[in-house]
């Protein structure tokens, strides 16, 4: 701290410079303070992995989550909204039916499937840190238990060979109508694929930069989709948007 005090004082003494002394935090316990049990509905809850002794007596299916590399804590509006729809749909849903969590993160979506409807899910990410992160989850919420059928892989060593009658899709946006077309002969008639981020904070309604692929994929993605005879979509229009595909 002298150092670059000493460094500010010598190089840019027209900067009024202050300095005080903060007491010592914890931070690892300080950003915990953030996240709380989110319930999505009274069969699934979310809950930060240091929180679980204190929810043990909620009936609510239970999802434990430890926030590391890989994105999905819930407490984004269209990863809930992910949630939500699928606890709404979760009756039609057939148990052992495969479920995909394409750009998976930390896992969430994909383990509250395989946790909450035995669905045996292939989780995928471009991100090996964000693979372990959900590796950490699965350990977390099934350790001890037969999970057989469900797998992790590297996004360039997906090939899809099963049917799938649920997929969760949050991955880079550029790609989004590849993977879309990748997965959608793997789909069974009347699943459903949640394609998550389609409006890019409100990103796809302005002008769009010469250099902004994301956007401009997107908004090609959206299209592809309104105009798709294969599939049914309703647009949910909720921060970063999320479209629900159902396979005719």
């Amino acid at each position: 701290m002298k150092d670059f005090v000493f460094f500010m004082k010598e190089n840019y003494s027209e900067l009024p410079l202050f300095t005080a002394q903060k007491n010592f935090e914890d931070w690892n316990a300080e950003w915990k303070k953030f996240y709380t049990p989110i319930l999505v509905s009274d069969r699934l809850e979310i809950i930060p992995e240091w929180l679980k002794e204190s929810r043990e007596m909620s009936l609510a299916n239970k999802v434990y989550i430890y926030p590391g590399m890989g994105f999905g804590t819930g407490t984004h509006e269209t990863t809930y909204l992910c949630l939500s729809l699928f606890d709404k749909i979760y009756d039609d849903l057939k148990a052992s039916t495969e479920c995909l969590d394409f750009g998976c993160g930390s896992g969430i979506l994909g383990i509250a499937a395989l946790k909450t409807k035995k669905m045996p899910t292939l989780f995928c990410d471009i991100d090996k840190s964000a693979l372990d992160n959900c590796v950490q989850n699965i350990v977390l919420n099934f350790e001890g238990e037969n999970i057989e059928g469900s797998k992790l892989v590297i996004r360039d060593r997906f090939i899809p060979s099963k049917k799938f009658d649920l997929v969760f899709i949050d991955a880079d946006k550029e790609n989004y109508q590849n993977y879309y077309e990748l997965i959608l002969p793997k789909m069974n008639q009347g699943g459903v694929i949640l394609s998550d981020n389609v409006l890019w904070s409100g990103k796809v309604l302005e002008p769009i930069k010469d250099n902004d692929r994301s956007t401009r994929a997107l908004m090609t993605y959206n299209e592809h989709l309104k105009n798709d005879p294969r599939v049914e979509t309703v647009l949910l229009p909720i921060r970063d948007g999320l479209t629900v595909s159902r396979v005719l």
